[in-house]
């Protein structure tokens, strides 16, 4: 019913930012599992293979970026094979959209090297690194904007040697400055699985965009042998821009509309919203994504399990007996807040459950504590592991290293390859939670049976869609009435319920959930301006969350451990204390001998310092108390000193000089007091208290 909707996927891909990964074919294929290109493609910037041989192919290989050749003729084609048996062991397929590749069994079919292909621009004729060949290379393609290379391929009776691992290639032949150059550091490695499609897709390199033109490239498909009539069905070759590239058949669909909502650094929540192609009817989604970065981490939650008050030793104690009970998902979120003083950024269902009893079914850990296994139900489950890492883990697997987890139902996507054995029939509201290969989690909710807003998806259909979203491993949770999903707007205000529950009465009473806490921030201070109390503690503004943190000076060997250091003589110091350390550090010529410390006539002079905007409105509004260690600077009522004017835009001024009574100006440098280089300076810092001072209204 809902297939229509899978053009969808290629928006969806866009979403998450791509590292080498594997997946394998969507629905919908044509002979052979072949799959055509529906999207728009850039000829500047993209080149595409994919053996169809339809008309817009012919046209686009016309293009200079191809060398003007057909790359999809079955006869006489222009590509190359090695390591299989000859230069031509191939078939180029159009009625199937594929090239077919021989494989051989001998030792360097399945060793080093593997079977290999080529582009080529004549029949029977391999390119290689060697310069004297390199006018076999057929294309004339800028790469600069190159985001990544997919393959789309399958292997058919092949095996890997013992003690190997199957890895893709891509060597590439390119001009850099005039000269002739190859490389091979783009690769990935991918789960073998004979006769069903795969896509791996390798991130650009800096030297491929950093090239001139790329002249020509192949692919190694290393440690694969073959048995009998043993190939590789590559389905299409992509190099371009896109920074996800998925194929898909020509089917009618909408994308309506994004709104993406950040929640704090690394992660986002995006609300989408789909049209049907097949009965246009819409579809919304809530898709969450979390970088390997991001400051937060999972926890699971059971209805009686976290309480006001309880400890980590309590309900360890408690986890043993805890009655079975459900809550709604945002009760869940406040219990967990009540007992940890913790803030849960977004809370979703958990475990499918037992209607009547309110048994959670799967496996549960929370805080390390193992309240069940998977308890007769064979469910993978999704974990956070004690390292803080992420891991979706199938049944029987050992939670030794397991801190908080949760079960699923039924894996989507495994290994890199989507599931095609789940149920294709009903439509209804879903939530899964999926792995990128770089470890990024990918947590969906999406709404169904309500007409009109949205109808749902088969769980095969969820699957898709984590698969496109870029998911090397996806399990399916508790869905249908149990579908909830609440978060805070950009991390902040209340919980609040963000999806529409398909249930008449609104959110349902679950028994587990699946919280999104924000983890305390390993504050990064240094480098930052700060204030200085009276009570020994200072502010500071973290680079890394944006938090202001109040803190107590620690000083290590003079050194705050915000920084701050403790003044030793090095800079310039001013405490006013005249004491005969300050004295001898003011017969330094960077002071130019001046004591700063004096007010009056005393060994060299008045003092150093001169006013302006003050009580006085004169430059020797000040006076200087050695007993106590200050300069006290005489305030008026307005900005120079008069009681009736009010523009306070300047505010007493305090500056050095070198002659009672003068102040230095910025055109008028006759009075500076001091010889400083002031390369070294890391910070400016003054202490100071106000004494009946107010801040001027709507300053």
């Amino acid at each position: 019913m809902m297939k229509k909707f899978l053009a969808c996927l290629l928006t969806l891909a866009v979403l998450l930012s791509l590292v080498p990964t594997v997946w394998a074919a969507p629905v919908g294929e044509r002979e052979e599992g072949a799959e055509a290109y529906s999207g728009t493609l850039d000829n500047s910037t993209d080149l595409l293979f994919e053996f169809d041989n339809r008309a817009e192919d012919q046209q686009r290989y016309k293009g200079a970026a191809y060398g003007g050749l057909n790359y999809d003729q079955e006869t006489n084609g222009y590509w190359a094979t090695a390591y299989n048996g000859s230069y031509t062991a191939y078939n180029l397929v159009n009625s199937g959209g594929s090239l077919r590749v021989h494989v051989t069994s001998d030792t360097d079919g399945g060793g080093t090297y593997g079977p290999w292909v080529k582009i080529t621009n004549t029949y029977g004729k391999m390119p290689s690194y060697n310069t004297n060949s390199y006018d076999l290379y057929p294309l004339n393609f800028d790469p600069s904007a190159v985001k990544t290379v997919t393959i789309r391929f399958k292997l058919v009776n092949c095996s890997v040697p013992t003690g190997k691992v199957p890895e893709i290639v891509f060597e590439y032949y390119f001009t850099k400055n005039g000269s002739y150059s190859y490389a091979n550091d783009m690769k990935a490695i991918y789960t073998f699985r004979d006769g069903e499609y795969m896509t791996v897709s390798i991130p650009a390199s800096s030297k491929l965009t950093g090239a001139d033109v790329l002249k020509g490239f192949g692919f190694r498909f290393r440690h694969i042998k073959g048995g009998n009539n043993a190939r590789i069905y590559i389905d299409y070759m992509y190099i371009g821009a896109k920074s996800s590239f998925v194929m898909q058949d020509h089917v009618d669909k909408t994308f309506l509309s994004q709104n993406t909502i950040p929640i704090v650094s690394g992660v986002k929540r995006n609300q989408i919203t789909l049209k049907n192609g097949g009965d246009n009817t819409p579809i919304n989604a809530y898709l969450t994504t979390v970088s390997p970065s991001a400051k937060v981490t999972f926890k699971a939650s059971y209805a009686s399990y976290y309480t006001k008050g309880s400890t980590v030793e309590s309900r360890k104690t408690a986890c043993l007996s805890m009655p079975f009970s459900r809550m709604v998902a945002t009760d869940h979120a406040a219990a967990y807040e009540a007992a940890t003083g913790d803030t849960v950024l977004m809370v979703t269902n958990g475990n499918f459950f037992d209607g009547d009893t309110n048994h959670p079914r799967g496996y549960l850990v929370l805080e390390e504590n193992i309240v069940q296994t998977y308890d007769s139900f064979p469910a993978p489950y999704f974990a956070v592991l004690k390292d803080g890492s992420f891991a979706i883990r199938p049944y029987g697997y050992p939670l030794g290293d397991v801190k908080e987890a949760v079960s699923g139902y039924q894996w989507l996507v495994r290994d890199g390859v989507l599931v095609t054995t789940n149920d294709d029939v009903t439509a209804a509201p879903r939530t899964a939670i999926g792995l990128k290969a770089d470890g990024t989690v990918v947590w969906l909710a999406l709404d169904g049976r309500q007409e009109g807003y949205s109808m749902g998806v088969t769980i095969h259909e969820l699957a898709e869609l984590m698969y496109a979203a870029g998911c090397v491993n996806a399990i399916n949770m508790d869905g249908d009435g149990s579908t909830t999903m609440a978060g805070r707007y950009n991390g902040t205000g209340d919980l609040v319920l963000q999806n529409s529950p398909s249930d008449e009465g609104g959110a349902r009473l679950l028994p587990t959930c699946l919280l999104m806490v924000a983890e305390p921030c390993n504050h990064k201070l240094s480098g930052q301006a700060y204030t200085v109390y009276a009570d020994g503690t200072h502010s500071r503004i973290c680079s890394s969350c944006g938090e202001v943190i109040r803190v107590v000076h620690t000083y290590n060997n003079g050194t705050c451990v915000c920084g701050d250091k403790r003044h030793l003589g090095d800079g310039l110091f001013f405490d006013y204390s005249n004491t005969d350390e300050d004295k001898y550090r003011y017969t330094d010529p960077v002071y130019q001998y001046r004591n700063f410390d004096l007010t009056s006539n005393g060994t060299w002079g008045r003092g150093y310092w001169s006013t302006a905007y003050t009580a006085n409105d004169s430059t020797a509004d000040f006076s200087i108390n050695n007993k106590n260690g200050t300069l006290v600077l005489n305030v008026g009522q307005g900005h120079s000193g008069s009681a009736e004017n009010n523009n306070v835009t300047y505010g007493p001024w305090l500056k050095l000089t070198s002659a009672y009574g003068k102040s230095p100006t910025k055109t008028d440098g006759r009075f500076g007091a001091l010889s400083y280089d002031p390369k070294d300076i890391d910070y400016v810092e003054i202490r100071f208290k106000m004494d009946k001072c107010l801040v001027d209204s709507g300053k």
